[in-house]
């Protein structure tokens, strides 16, 4: 295998981070290990290209966390499990994280948008949604009793 230099990469990052710029510097550094890279070599790219303000963790995450809004909405917890799966600082996607709505907040929305009129025949489905999406049961049973009561 071929001696990687920092300039070749250093290019092979620019080329992976992509004119939008949303990709962690986790994501990076993996990218570049499987590249048979140093890891001294790998951290003095990633430290250059923060320096340069071409990856930026927070702006990486404010991103990622655009895709999980709306009929997309997660528990504040499965975000954070996403950002840190993708590579961003835990500090950074603890940080982020704060900036979401509440839980209770983002559960009622996501089962407004879902179930516009919902029925007690919904019930199961609610429960089940905001489970895969990582809500607490406290907060599923809460919201459930909300939308249905007196249905």
């Amino acid at each position: 295998m071929t001696k990687l230099s920092f300039d070749i990469l250093r290019e092979k990052a620019v080329r992976f981070i992509g004119l939008r710029q949303n990709k962690s510097s986790g994501q990076v550094r993996a990218r570049l290990k499987r590249e048979g890279a140093d890891e001294l070599l790998i951290e003095a790219v990633i430290s250059y290209l923060r320096d340069i303000d071409y990856i930026n963790d927070f702006r990486a995450g404010r991103a990622m966390m655009r895709s999980y809004q709306g009929r997309r909405f997660r528990s504040r917890l499965a975000v954070q499990y996403e950002l840190r799966r993708k590579g961003v600082p835990r500090d950074i996607a603890e940080e982020l994280v704060e900036e979401l709505p509440t839980d209770h907040d983002s559960a009622c929305q996501l089962v407004h948008a879902r179930f516009p009129n919902p029925s007690k025949a919904d019930r199961q489905q609610i429960n089940n949604l905001l489970r895969s999406r990582g809500y607490d049961y406290s907060i599923i049973r809460e919201i459930i009793d909300k939308y249905l009561a007196g249905k």
